[in-house]
């Protein structure tokens, strides 16, 4: 699973094209929009395919509210059944997310997660998943003729520089572990260039790795789990947030600097 999922997988493309084609349709109101690290490496497909983080996961956000109704009987099943070659399985709605498993041809599963809110914080976030869909980007699918609708490379990067859920929680306990404590202040201070200026390749590597480790932190205990979960998650939203700039910084692709900094401010970083 060292290796897995990329854009260039088979069964990557083919979830794409069938969120795509179920979103895309004029008949469907609830559309989607593709974020997370999933949308990171299709921003890096083409300029930076060498730093793509492997993820398991595909995250979507939707223009509407969501009951798990609806998505079990519509959303989810329509993508469920783009994809029967898959053994797809809805699965039951967790806290923050409704979620479609599928499987490669190895039997690795691939996760489709589509954001749960309440209606009341779907009202408060409204403006915002309101502002990212009127700004959304369009890629193309890669070996297809499809295109998938995504969040904006800004708005991306505001999820990831404005949040940092995991590390802003460790420092409040004063426990961010000393190798990610200065990339972080970088991200604080804004330090965009240092950041944006870095090799990467070795980064990705032992990315790879910690991820192949965690199983065996659940013989340790749940502490030792959880502290390392967090730190493979707050690493990998570094390197994700890394990448990002890099692209934004060496003009591989169009990045609006006003409109990041209006995103920022809105969500009042």
């Amino acid at each position: 699973m060292e290796e897995k999922f990329t854009p260039k997988d088979i069964v990557v493309q083919d979830t794409l094209k069938a969120i795509a084609s179920y979103s895309q349709k004029p008949s469907t109101e609830y559309k989607l929009l593709l974020l997370g690290g999933m949308a990171t490496q299709l921003y890096a497909y083409n300029t930076l395919p060498n730093l793509m983080r492997p993820t398991t996961d595909i995250d979507l956000v939707g223009n509407k509210l969501l009951t798990y109704s609806l998505f079990k009987h519509e959303v989810g099943l329509s993508i469920a059944q783009r994809l029967e070659n898959y053994n797809p399985e809805i699965k039951p709605r967790s806290h923050h997310t409704f979620q479609l498993s599928i499987k490669d041809r190895q039997g690795d599963p691939l996760l489709v997660h589509l954001y749960r809110r309440s209606k009341n914080r779907f009202e408060l976030e409204k403006r915002t998943i309101e502002r990212q869909f009127s700004n959304a980007n369009t890629l193309p699918i890669p070996n297809s003729d499809k295109n998938i609708d995504i969040l904006r490379l800004e708005d991306l990067l505001e999820q990831k520089v404005g949040r940092f859920s995991r590390l802003k929680r460790l420092e409040r306990i004063q426990k961010i572990p000393k190798d990610l404590r200065e990339q972080y202040d970088r991200i604080k201070k804004r330090d965009y260039v240092t950041l944006a200026s870095q090799d990467l390749a070795d980064s990705l590597q032992e990315l790879k790795k910690e991820k192949t480790r965690l199983p065996s932190y659940y013989d340790h205990g749940h502490e030792a789990f959880q502290e390392a979960l967090d730190h493979y998650g707050s690493s990998k939203d570094i390197f994700d947030v890394c990448v990002m700039l890099k692209l934004a910084m060496t003009n591989a692709l169009d990045f609006d600097e006003n409109y990041f900094n209006k995103t920022l401010q809105e969500e009042l970083i």
